[in-house]
């Protein structure tokens, strides 16, 4: 029996954007730290910072949030019919074609806490199925943050908030 595999692209970030706007989880995950988008173009272009990078699900879950890593919780997503529906649809298609082409969900790595920004049911394919897991990693550490808020991020569009808090 051939396994099972997914083909990781890169998101279409463009597409993506809605998870900013449409979530208020995360818009305050966003503003703990001072950061307040203002655009769609200004979301979009933050995302840009990401590569298609492998990651594997036990390093998620050593520090996570916005994500659901374990059956049980995942299951509890499920209930939500559109959700269900949604990801029966991916999961029907991979069982049936052996492989299937995704999107890779987008992660953001701040200091040592990966953030699910969107992309929760393709983790869950992958982590279901036993498949290596490929993100869109937009990674910040400490000193990174540091400088992409002062040099990309103050003074335009991205911050509302004055006061970044770099923890």
């Amino acid at each position: 029996m051939p396994a099972l595999k997914i083909k990781w692209i890169d998101p279409d970030l463009k597409l993506e954007i809605g998870e900013y706007w449409e979530n208020n989880f995360t818009k305050a995950w966003f503003k703990r730290y001072g950061l307040v988008f203002k655009t769609k173009q200004a979301v979009f272009e933050f995302l840009m910072h990401g590569k298609l990078m492998p990651l594997t699900i036990a390093e998620l879950k050593r520090s996570h949030e916005n994500m659901t890593l374990d059956d049980k919780d995942f299951e509890k997503e499920l209930k939500d019919k559109d959700y269900s529906k949604s990801y029966k649809s991916m999961e029907d298609t991979l069982l049936g074609k052996k492989t299937i082409t995704l999107p890779a969900p987008i992660v953001i790595k701040f200091l040592s806490k990966y953030y699910g920004f969107a992309g929760n049911r393709r983790t869950n394919l992958a982590r279901r199925h036993n498949i290596p897991l490929k993100v869109w990693l937009i990674s910040l550490d400490k000193q990174a943050t540091i400088d992409f808020m002062k040099t990309k991020l103050q003074g335009t569009e991205y911050i509302k908030n004055k006061n970044v808090r770099i923890p």
